[in-house]
């Protein structure tokens, strides 16, 4: 086991996910090329993005100026090129 802690909140970050046999795997990397690279199982990726969101939403609602912060650009690496992306 091993613990990584950084703060991304004022960086710009460049993320991937790519799904492959079962597995999804997530890679953040920042302006510094500080990488962090996790892989989840399809349950383990539903469940952290559904709390990710409404812990977002709540942020969201308490009025922070999102301006002073960082960005994030996410690319998508799919087998299954019929995957729709909602966004």
């Amino acid at each position: 086991m091993s613990l990584y802690h950084v703060s991304q909140i004022y960086n710009d970050i460049k993320s991937t996910i790519r799904l492959s046999e079962g597995v999804l795997y997530l890679s953040i990397k920042d302006e510094n090329n500080s990488e962090v690279s996790l892989s989840f199982n399809p349950k383990q990726a539903r469940i952290l993005g559904e709390y990710l969101q409404v812990a977002g939403e709540e942020q969201e609602k308490s009025g922070y100026n999102t301006d002073y912060y960082g960005n994030i650009d996410v690319d998508y690496e799919f087998a299954n090129d019929n995957i729709e992306i909602p966004f």
